[in-house]
C-alpha cells in the first residue's frame, strides 16, 4: 500500500511539473506497470489545469478481504500524510479485487501548494498557470498514453 502511495505522490508530482491543452476536453492520460494502473485525466480551463483526477489502481494484493474499518483506517493515514488543504479530496475504495485510489485536485481553488507536491518546487502560481497540453506533452514524454 505504500508502495501504491508513493507512486500516486510520484504521478501527482510529475503531473504538477507539466501543462496542458488548448481545448475545453478533458484529456485522460494512463500509465500501466506491473501490479498497478494509473489513469489521470485532466480537465481545462481557458487552456489551462482546473482540475485533476488521479486514479490509482493496485492489484498487487488481493484486496477483497479488507474490512471497512481497515479502509478508513488507511484512508485516515493518507489523509493525515496529505495534510488538509481546500481544493484536495481523496477517496479509497476496493474494486475487483484492487484498491482504488482517487484523489481530485481542484487546481483553481487551492489557496496553497498540496503537502503531497511541495518537493516538485512549484510554486502555486506555476500550478494555476500551467497548460494542458504542457502537461500532456511531458506526461507521454514520462511513457503515458494520452487520448
Amino acid at each position: 500500500m505504500k508502495k501504491l502511495f508513493i507512486c500516486g505522490l510520484l504521478g501527482l508530482s510529475l503531473v504538477a511539473c507539466s501543462s496542458g491543452s488548448s481545448s475545453e476536453k478533458a484529456t485522460v492520460c494512463t500509465i500501466d506497470e506491473e501490479y498497478s494502473k494509473m489513469e489521470i485525466t485532466l480537465e481545462p480551463k481557458d487552456d489551462k489545469l482546473k482540475t485533476m483526477t488521479v486514479l490509482m489502481a493496485d492489484d498487487s494484493t488481493d484486496y477483497s478481504e479488507i474490512t471497512d474499518e481497515e479502509l478508513e483506517m488507511l484512508e485516515g493515514q493518507l489523509e493525515s500524510a496529505m495534510g488538509e488543504v481546500d481544493g484536495v479530496e481523496m477517496k479509497l475504495a476496493v474494486k475487483d479485487d484492487e484498491l482504488h485510489v482517487t484523489l481530485t485536485l481542484n487546481v483553481q481553488d487551492l489557496k496553497e501548494v498540496p503537502a503531497m507536491m511541495q518537493t516538485s518546487g512549484l510554486t502555486l502560481d506555476e500550478m494555476q498557470n500551467t497548460s494542458v497540453k504542457e502537461i500532456v506533452e511531458e506526461l507521454e514524454d514520462s511513457g503515458a498514453t494520452c487520448k
